[in-house]
């Protein structure tokens, strides 16, 4: 099913994330029997209850996240867009309110309208019972009733206006007040509008034009620090620092597919036995490539990808260890023994050991607590001759001038023999750091899991002169039938 779903161009990975979703669900009830389990479902399907979405992306990811203002509780972003600020409850005119700890039904006999929806016209005092000189209400109990859920519905429209003021780390950034008159509905925009001043339609406008072609006019203006609840005779509060810039994505760049396209993984293999590199790579013929050999190198490639993947989301992800690695172990390894059978347990315990080793490693906790960490952080680094290098960081982070990357290999072989072995990635790896992120000092560790030991390498590997060599193998003298 997970495999159909994810056919669909348009709604696949989140099609197969609810059903991961779904999954977990299904494990925290694991003291439920498939019965009540099922019988559960369809109690949840009778009532209507709404479960959100599964998230495909994390808080950090390098994605445009739209939200609700509900939805964005405990969450936070350096940059937010809060559009909907003349949104407005539609009014309620039934006779039938219903509060905390009272409900009232309209005297439909003794006439009036109420209102709760802040228009004056529609006011429940509007008509009622002449007195002594004054308008009493229609229905009293009713017309109060109504002014309490009113009171409550514009105090909780604060509380929501609160919420998406505060999502915003560095800059919010507020959009849809109108510049017309402004209407009488208590709205965001019009307690904004009232309260910052400037925003007039004879101020400098900036025009744009819709889907449909038609011309607008929008009026911005850079507010800092504006305080909308300063009681009178209150002390102004103090100026804020003005944010910092907001740091665009940088020029997007073509660049070439096939044979100009190379990776760390692919470097490195032709420094250590071009011979080797050309039969794989160029010929694709892999002499190793079958029986036992095969399937342990291929067991061996998806464990790592299994570790990397866990420590890729854990701690962005609500989910556990154990979630997040059966999610990977299913994604990653169809081959992999049941969860409830020994070989099983003993695979997953393993798994679960390097996991716990690289966090608990002192180098993985340095880097992975710096505030601007990023983990599998993808670069593409196109070079002057016009090669394009893919790669992902596993984990890096900024320093000032300095960065620092850290590369987790699921590997058992001894220090020396991994600073020889990666100087090439390392080497890589710095190269686009420095390329890309202007960073003038790079320092490369290699994270040995089991064991969780870290193995500082060198990243002076000349890389322009190994793309030379690499080029122009196939060109030369003596290679024979590589010709």
């Amino acid at each position: 099913y997970a495999a159909v779903a994810a056919l669909d161009p348009d709604e696949g990975a989140q099609r197969v994330a609810n059903l991961r979703k779904l999954l977990r669900i299904a494990g925290e009830g694991s003291d439920l029997s498939v019965g009540e389990f099922l019988r559960d479902v369809d109690a949840r399907v009778e009532r209507k209850d709404r479960e959100a979405n599964a998230r495909l992306h994390g808080e950090r990811a390098d994605v445009v996240t739209i939200t609700t203002v509900h939805g964005a509780k405990g969450l936070e972003w350096d940059v937010v867009f809060w559009c909907d600020t003349v949104y407005e409850p539609k009014p309620r005119r039934d006779g039938f309110l219903a509060g905390r700890d009272i409900v009232r039904v309209k005297d439909e006999e003794a006439g009036g309208r109420e209102a709760l929806d802040g228009d004056a016209s529609a006011s429940s005092m509007d008509e009622g019972v002449e007195g002594e000189g004054k308008t009493e209400p229609a229905d009293p109990d009713h017309d109060a009733l109504s002014q309490q859920l009113k009171a409550e519905a514009e105090a909780e429209a604060r509380r929501l206006w609160y919420v998406a003021m505060t999502r915003a780390k560095q800059r919010l950034i507020v959009s849809g007040i109108p510049l017309g008159k402004p209407r009488k509905a208590p709205t965001a925009a019009r307690r904004l509008r009232e309260r910052l001043g400037g925003l007039t339609p004879e101020a400098d406008a900036v025009e744009y034009h819709a889907a449909d072609k038609t011309p607008y006019q929008a009026t911005v203006v850079d507010v800092l620090g504006v305080a909308l609840d300063v009681k009178d005779g209150a002390p102004p509060p103090p100026a804020p620092a003005a944010p910092p810039d907001i740091v665009l994505p940088p020029t997007r760049v073509v660049a070439p597919i096939g044979a100009r396209r190379l990776s760390a993984s692919q470097l490195m293999a032709f420094a250590h036995e071009p011979a080797q590199w050309w039969t794989q790579r160029v010929l694709q013929r892999d002499a190793t490539a079958e029986g036992d050999t095969r399937r342990a190198r291929a067991a061996a490639i998806a464990t790592g990808v299994i570790v990397h993947e866990v420590l890729e989301r854990l701690g962005y992800d609500e989910a556990d260890v154990d979630t997040l690695m059966e999610d990977a172990i299913a994604t990653h390894d169809d081959g992999a023994p049941a969860a409830d059978t020994r070989a099983g347990a003993a695979y997953r315990e393993r798994i679960r050991q390097r996991i716990a080793d690289a966090v608990a490693s002192p180098v993985w906790q340095d880097v992975s607590q710096m505030p601007n960490v990023r983990r599998e952080l993808p670069f593409t680094r196109v070079r002057g001759d016009g090669s394009v290098i893919n790669g992902a960081i596993d984990l890096v982070a900024r320093a000032g001038e300095s960065a620092h990357i850290v590369d987790v290999k699921t590997t058992t072989a001894e220090g020396a023999t991994l600073a020889e072995r990666y100087a090439v990635q390392a080497a890589v790896y710095a190269d686009a750091v420095r390329a890309i992120g202007g960073a003038s000092d790079v320092k490369f560790a290699l994270l040995a899991v089991p064991g969780g030991t870290a193995v500082e390498v060198a990243t002076d590997t000349d890389v322009d002169a190994l793309i030379g060599r690499l080029r122009g193998w196939g060109a030369s003298d003596d290679t024979g039938d590589r010709q």
